[in-house]
């Protein structure tokens, strides 16, 4: 996967990544990738697509309107959230390729 962007608004890729490297990693974007075959495929047309970008683009900002606004978990709740849960994946993890070939797991 590459990194189409500088690491963070304080670092300025262009002082140590050359303008080629960056062009050929730009032409590998998945997201530009995928917008090129939607209108090429003739799936979305341009109006559609900026149509999709903008109701994504708002779907993010509610989602960190809501993020911000929320309240912090209890301190206690990463034993029965975080903890657990990661706890079960891997549990199911090792069983799933312990008997991988044997049996349809669903995941």
């Amino acid at each position: 996967m590459i990194r189409p962007y500088s690491h963070s608004l304080s670092d300025n890729e262009k002082l140590y990544r050359p303008e080629a490297e960056r062009q050929k990693d730009a032409l590998r974007d998945p997201v530009t990738r995928m917008q090129l075959f939607l209108v090429r495929e003739n799936i979305l047309g341009e109006d559609e697509l900026g149509k999709l970008e903008k109701s994504v683009d708002a779907d993010v900002q509610a989602a960190v309107d809501r993020a911000l606004t929320a309240a912090f978990p209890a301190t206690d709740s990463i034993y029965t959230t975080f903890i657990l849960k990661t706890l079960i994946r891997a549990a199911w993890s090792q069983r799933r390729s312990r008997t991988a070939g044997t049996r349809l797991w669903l995941n």
